[in-house]
């Protein structure tokens, strides 16, 4: 859902939470990063996902509060998202509207750190109109030269 959890943050804590750690904490103790995928509202339970060792929220909508969470979180986890895929993701959206989409992620998101601008259902190669994965990928690399020389 995209303005609310399916289920009260404290019964996910009661319900759901414990079978994460159990898991993450395995995963874990291999060695492993943890990516959870999420597209979707988790921000009441973002911070007890960073405590259970979640290493990157992808898919986190911008209808979380990103900029509040990043100050929040100080880092313990990464932010992957905050392009609208509802914006970028359709048959009629044009370049331009894609580039200022993923323009406005990047503007928003970046200098509060631990950011990954990606559209929230996905990575590149994953969108339903394939054209909108180069663009993305090409005003984010611009973004990133103009900003940080990268």
């Amino acid at each position: 859902m995209k303005h609310s959890l399916f289920t009260s943050p404290e019964v996910w804590r009661e319900m759901i939470k414990p079978h994460y750690v159990e898991l993450f904490g395995y995963l874990k103790s291999k060695g492993l990063i943890i990516v959870h995928h999420a597209d979707s509202f988790l921000e009441p339970i973002a911070a007890d996902m960073a405590g259970m060792d979640v290493d990157v929220w992808q898919g986190v909508l911008p209808q979380n509060d990103i900029v509040r969470l990043q100050k929040e979180l100080a880092g313990r986890m990464t932010l992957m998202g905050g392009i609208d895929a509802a914006v970028v993701d359709t048959p009629t959206t044009t370049e331009e509207e894609i580039r200022a989409e993923t323009r406005r992620a990047c503007e928003t998101y970046g200098p509060g750190g631990h950011f990954i601008p990606s559209f929230t259902y996905g990575g590149p190669g994953d969108m339903i109109y394939k054209a909108g994965d180069a663009i993305i990928s090409d005003e984010v690399a611009r973004y990133n030269r103009e900003t940080y020389g990268a």
